[in-house]
């Protein structure tokens, strides 16, 4: 069987504390000098706190823990109630949320047919500008190959310089790891002037070919060429099937017609 624990207030400490002394001192001075039994205790506390004995504090602890049982089953109930309440309104708002999100997306939708109706008429009579393709740039440059494809002197302009390396990608092998000796061997058989290692780091520092930290792997950037070095390609591929020798520029026939010249007969003295 559990044992019934019973609690009190004390408001007042001091009070309470003079009240007990006076019992014990009255015990002290009278006629019985018998040890304090629990009891005897338990009175004198219920005493010291305003209750006739320890069965009134007993009673009206019941009394109190009652009340507070029923305040507090009423308490849970309301808060049941609230709750309920609470419940229902959040279940009322997510449906009209959802209405609200359908109402959206219905709207959504009809404006995106709207837009995907309106912008069909444009789009097919919209097409997309080609590049600019300078063409007397081309010429320029086709003049530094020859009928091969090999580059025979490095151009001077940096556009050109790089315009001229696309057709050094295009004879890279695409998407495969490369060794620096392999890709010597590519550049070395289009290679005129005698300084394949210009054209590799050139290639790399333009983004056309990456390399790994070690200098060893390397990897031709798949990417698609600008108009004009598409241009170069074709032209230089066209060449090469054709064997069609590249005509000179006016100050290389001046130079090449002064080297056929003979020499100018020295004057003779008299």
């Amino acid at each position: 069987m559990s044992k019934t624990v019973s609690g009190m207030v004390v408001t007042d400490v001091s009070a309470f504390a003079k009240s007990i002394r006076r019992e014990l001192l009255a015990r002290e001075t009278g006629t019985d000098h018998r040890p304090v039994s629990h009891l005897e205790l338990l009175n004198i506390l219920a005493r010291s706190a305003g209750f006739r004995n320890f069965q009134h504090l007993k009673a009206s602890d019941r009394k109190v823990d009652t009340g507070f049982r029923a305040t507090r089953c009423e308490e849970e109930a309301s808060d049941r109630k609230v709750d309920t309440g609470f419940r229902a309104i959040r279940c009322e708002e997510e449906a009209s949320d959802r209405k609200v999100d359908t109402g959206f997306r219905t709207i959504r939708c009809e404006e995106e047919a709207s837009c995907g109706a309106a912008e069909s008429p444009l789009d097919a009579r919209e097409t997309p500008e080609p590049e600019p393709v300078d063409h007397r740039k081309i010429e320029q440059i086709l003049r530094c190959f020859d009928a091969s494809g090999v580059l025979l002197r490095w151009p001077k302009k940096t556009s050109h310089q790089r315009l001229a390396l696309w057709w050094c990608w295009a004879a890279m092998p695409s998407r495969r790891d490369l060794t620096e000796p392999e890709v010597n061997v590519v550049l070395k058989a289009l290679n005129g002037f005698g300084d394949h290692v210009l054209m590799r780091r050139e290639m790399i520092d333009w983004s056309m070919m990456t390399r790994s930290l070690d200098c060893k792997v390397y990897r031709r950037v798949e990417t698609k060429p600008p108009a004009e070095a598409a241009s170069l390609i074709a032209r230089l591929q066209e060449r090469k099937r054709a064997g069609i020798v590249p005509r000179p520029s006016g100050r290389e026939q001046f130079r090449l017609a002064r080297m056929q010249a003979p020499p100018a007969a020295s004057p003779t003295s008299p």
